[in-house]
């Protein structure tokens, strides 16, 4: 893990021309979770409470940035659940073809991407695409 983790911090110093403190490398490698659970949940329990909790957080970040779901205008309820719904519907679509994209990438380059990118893409090229084509 440690070995990863300093791989990362390299290839960010790459990108970023910057050379990392000598204390990022010493701490590669270490998490530390705090938490108010009670003492019978276990360490590796917790550690998965946090990935999937970070993945919630990665969700609800795509809706707001990508999706514009944080605004809103006033307008009667039903119309507003109606596009929510419709919201959720293209963020499902869209999580599918990312899930596609990032896959057949993978197996066309050997370069992994992440979803916020993959999503990214969608976003910004394919739906406005798609609206075009609808209207």
């Amino acid at each position: 893990r440690k070995k990863q983790q300093i791989q990362k911090i390299n290839r960010r110093a790459v990108k970023s021309g910057k050379v990392p403190k000598q204390v990022v490398r010493d701490l590669a490698g270490i998490t530390i979770y705090m938490s108010n659970l009670p003492d019978s949940i276990s360490a590796r329990q917790i550690v998965e409470l946090y990935r999937l909790r970070w993945q919630v957080e990665l969700h609800f970040k795509v809706w707001k940035s990508y999706l514009a779901i944080d605004h809103f205008k006033v307008m009667k309820k039903e119309r507003w659940l109606c596009h929510i719904y419709g919201t959720i519907l293209v963020y499902l679509i869209s999580q599918s073809i990312a899930y596609q994209l990032r896959n057949f990438i993978w197996e066309e380059k050997q370069i992994e991407i992440s979803e916020m990118v993959a999503m990214r893409s969608i976003a910004t090229k394919v739906l406005p695409k798609l609206y075009e084509m609808s209207i």
